[in-house]
């Protein structure tokens, strides 16, 4: 992978300072139309679609390689900002309801139309509904992870804890 990356850099594909620039300046550049791609995901969908260079944005999952390594067709949709709740809340019915209650309002399809409201996508299977013209760039990122031939994980990959990891977290948090 990292000669198809050199074969980038060679090309000019890259901007002198990329090692050194920021991501807030990688989004600047490229909201102001000065960079051609923004590696981001789709929270930028609502920075974007309020840009000059909303209309001519689409999504693209990436490249791939004839000699890479593994599923290449994969685009990342899932929720990567999961919920936990200490397991003290169970000692407290009033608590527990109230949990229960938020979890129950967080992945039903009123709150992921919500979410799709306000640039992020659905954390459940909800189909939302979308404006073409408002919310493009959303829509580009959202029809691409149901794209014939694409998958997805069940979760991020640098979400899950080991259960090695796990009894130890589990065991303090219990002390």
């Amino acid at each position: 992978m990292y000669e198809h990356i050199a074969e980038l850099r060679d090309a000019g594909a890259f901007a002198s300072n990329v090692s050194t620039q920021t991501y807030q300046q990688a989004v600047d550049q490229f909201l102001q139309g000065k960079a051609a791609m923004l590696d981001a995901d789709v929270w930028a969908s609502s920075s974007i679609q309020d840009s000059a260079v909303a209309a001519d944005t689409g999504f693209w999952a990436g490249p791939q390689f004839s000699d890479g390594v593994g599923e290449q067709n994969i685009i990342m949709n899932v929720a990567s900002a999961p919920l936990v709740v200490d397991h003290k809340v169970g000692d407290d019915e009033n608590k527990l309801a109230a949990v229960e209650k938020f979890l129950a309002f967080y992945y039903s399809d009123q709150a992921q139309q919500l979410l799709v409201d306000n640039g992020q996508p659905p954390v459940t299977d909800y189909a939302p509904q979308l404006d073409a013209t408002k919310q493009s760039a959303l829509k580009s990122a959202l029809d691409a992870t149901t794209a014939d031939g694409v998958s997805s994980p069940q979760t991020q990959p640098d979400l899950l804890v080991s259960t090695a990891s796990r009894a130890p977290c589990t065991t303090a948090s219990t002390a």
